[in-house]
């Protein structure tokens, strides 16, 4: 069963302290702590955490979309107001390992696939991306600047062998003509 955990103080009627919130979904446990001003501008700050998660173990209607296969782990740090997204301020890092990634439109899943990003206030930093698809390897790092209102990317791009032919859309369940 799902539980949420909390330990809140409120102290003058106008700060939140979180000294402590899980969030607990076997075997999910999502821990986080924080503090909200509850006046003028609602400046809150938020440290939250994952742990490792095995996509693979993931209670019975959670999907992480094409994601079938791999581990996630983050911690992140947050803080801003809480009326007004754009000056939310976002660090941390995140992982994903050992991924399996079925594709719409591609004949063979992405496997091996393996990422590693630091957040940095407004900017993202792929320190490692790498992944195999076909007979083909592919590995990505660089900076996204200004991610959240207007991505910029400079992305260097490697590979020891590029199969192009698996990066060409499938057919399959289409009945037209090949």
């Amino acid at each position: 069963p799902a539980a949420v955990e909390f330990d809140v103080r409120l102290s003058g009627g106008k700060v939140l302290t979180i000294r402590h919130m899980d969030l607990l979904f076997p075997p999910i446990k999502i821990a986080g702590a924080g503090t909200v001003h509850l006046s003028g501008d609602m400046d809150f700050t938020a440290d939250v955490s994952s742990g490792t998660l095995s996509v693979k173990k993931l209670p019975a209607g959670i999907v992480l979309g094409p994601i079938k296969a791999g581990t996630l782990d983050a911690a992140l740090h947050v803080e801003g107001q809480m009326k007004e997204r754009s000056s939310w301020r976002l660090s941390g890092l995140m992982r994903f390992d050992r991924g399996a990634i079925e594709v719409e439109g591609l004949n063979e899943p992405i496997r091996d696939a393996f990422v590693t990003l630091r957040f940095d206030q407004d900017d993202i930093q792929i320190q490692r991306m790498a992944f195999h698809l076909g007979d083909g390897d592919l590995r990505v790092s660089g900076p996204i600047t200004h991610w959240a209102e207007a991505p910029k990317a400079r992305l260097v791009v490697e590979s020891s062998q590029l199969d192009v032919a698996a990066f060409v859309p499938s057919h399959r369940g289409s009945s037209a003509p090949h």
